[in-house]
């Protein structure tokens, strides 16, 4: 979720295939590493 700090990805979002499941999981993995920078954005404006 955008506020929970998780990501589904993989089969525990849908159904998939070996390529589509790493697709996932990297897409999940690329998500959490922008929330984690605007998250450090965020602080460091408010600091």
């Amino acid at each position: 979720s955008a506020s929970g700090g998780q990501v589904a990805a993989g089969a525990a979002a849908a159904p998939l295939d070996v390529n589509r499941a790493v697709q996932s999981a990297t897409a999940a993995a690329l998500r959490g590493i922008q929330v984690i920078h605007r998250n450090t954005r965020a602080e460091a404006s408010h600091g």
